[in-house]
């Protein structure tokens, strides 16, 4: 269970992780596709750059390097896009952009409601759906999509609110 390190740094002392949640990595599957492809085609075309000379060794470099950023960028959105779960709040953290993020808590006595729906067939086979989570106020709803095994993770979230609550 691998935690950004800013977010270690903001645990309270008595607090542990009990979960961590991102998407289901299917679901990044096309743009993930999408680079691999770009990337490797590059390479396939690298004799029809070479009958270019120099201006064809620039357009491969570029084509690389902008594959290479275009890949990053996309795994580093989902790797720090997370919702941690500790013993006394849910930490989530939303990372807009390579240098934009947005980090909200809400600790477990003030959630309402958790559910979770999964729909369509792709959802269905791969094992994936969204959780909502309503806080007291009712506004402000906390939406995590293509989340794996909702049903289980929505337990989780229930189990960690409703027994916090009372």
């Amino acid at each position: 269970m691998k935690v950004p390190r800013h977010l270690i740094n903001q645990l309270r002392p008595d607090e542990t992780i009990v979960l961590v949640i991102r998407e289901h990595s299917i679901t990044k599957l096309p743009q993930f596709s999408l680079g691999v492809v770009v990337y490797f085609g590059n390479f396939f075309l690298l004799a029809w750059f070479a009958r270019w000379g120099s201006k064809g060794l620039i357009v491969f470099i570029l084509v690389l390097c902008i594959t290479l950023l275009w890949f990053g960028r996309h795994w580093l959105l989902w790797r720090n896009d997370l919702v941690v779960l500790t013993e006394q709040r849910l930490i989530d953290v939303r990372q807009h952009g390579v240098w934009s993020k947005t980090v909200s808590e809400i600790l477990w006595p003030q959630i309402r409601d958790v559910q979770y729906e999964q729909i369509g067939l792709w959802a269905t086979v791969f094992k994936y759906g969204t959780i909502i989570i309503t806080p007291q106020s009712g506004v402000d709803r906390i939406t995590l999509q293509h989340v794996y095994q909702p049903q289980r993770i929505r337990d989780i979230l229930a189990k960690h609110a409703f027994s916090t609550s009372s």
